[in-house]
């Protein structure tokens, strides 16, 4: 028997629709639930939807991110569903000791109040939360102006086995929290990503998150988002790597979807889903 039973949530969030990018989730949560998950992994910013911009400036707007995600802990408890770890990503505040202490590239972030975050749901409360330590500030990313890095892995147990939580960019750096996974002893490398569509940027994915198994002995599942944003496409296109790099399987792109799988102690997947058809080419 499986110890747990994975659920990788691709959703489409609508920036600052708090209350309905909540409604997915729940939705989300309940889906993979009645189909045996025990654990639901959303992507980057999906209860606020990504990028939020100057909306990370805003006092009220954090505290209702906030809000809702301890809502949605509580929620899923009272439906039953106490045993199902969900891990979510959103923006949370931060206090001003930590922000005045904090540095990136030895500047100070004190103009920053937010962090890019992820949150473990489990029993009603929030267990974990893990900051993105490395903020993309480049292409289309502004996320230097508007986060304020984080610096621990957040590491947990779930069904006797265990898990490290990252954030998108965490993997395509060197340094940082995500060095860490492999000393953590970690079984199952959680990625949360907001990661826009570029030609070619399917297979370079591929190819960073399955080196990634190999150097840290770990599987990885990766969640991206999909949807339109101003002048961003996100593709989809979630995925799961075997600790040797052998990919498990793929979600759609360009869809919301929802994909199982099965993963014991040996830190390998086992799809539960049937195989998505994914695009011929790269015109398609």
């Amino acid at each position: 028997m499986p110890n747990v039973r994975l659920a990788l949530a691709q959703t489409n969030p609508i920036v600052g629709d708090i209350l309905g990018n909540s409604e997915q989730i729940f939705d989300m949560v309940c889906d993979s639930a009645a189909q045996g998950a025990n654990m639901v992994l959303f992507g980057e910013m999906c209860l606020t939807g990504y990028p939020i911009e100057d909306l990370s400036a805003r006092p009220e707007f954090l505290a209702a991110a906030e809000q809702a995600v301890k809502a949605l802990a509580l929620r899923i408890q009272d439906r039953g569903l106490s045993n199902v770890a969900v891990v979510i990503g959103h923006p949370s505040a931060v206090s001003n000791d930590f922000r005045d202490a904090s540095t990136f590239d030895g500047a100070t972030h004190d103009w920053s109040i937010a962090q890019n975050s992820a949150s473990v749901l489990r029993g009603g409360k929030i267990i974990g939360t893990y900051a993105k330590h490395h903020l993309p500030n480049y292409s289309v990313f502004d996320e230097y102006r508007n986060f304020v890095p984080g610096d621990d892995l957040l590491t947990f147990e779930h069904c006797g086995l265990k898990f490290s939580t990252v954030i998108c960019e965490d993997i395509w750096q060197d340094g940082g929290p995500v060095a860490h996974i492999g000393t953590a002893h970690t079984d199952v490398a959680l990625v949360l990503n907001g990661s826009p569509f570029e030609v070619d940027k399917v297979g370079r994915r591929l190819e960073l998150v399955q080196a990634l198994a190999k150097r840290h002995d770990c599987a990885v599942a990766y969640v991206n988002l999909v949807g339109g944003q101003d002048d961003l496409v996100f593709d989809g296109a979630s995925f799961a790597a075997n600790r040797d790099g052998t990919v498990a399987t793929q979600a759609e792109s360009f869809s919301t979807d929802l994909i199982l799988l099965d993963v014991s102690d040996n830190r390998s997947f086992e799809s539960v889903t049937p195989p998505r058809v994914q695009p011929v080419s790269e015109t398609e």
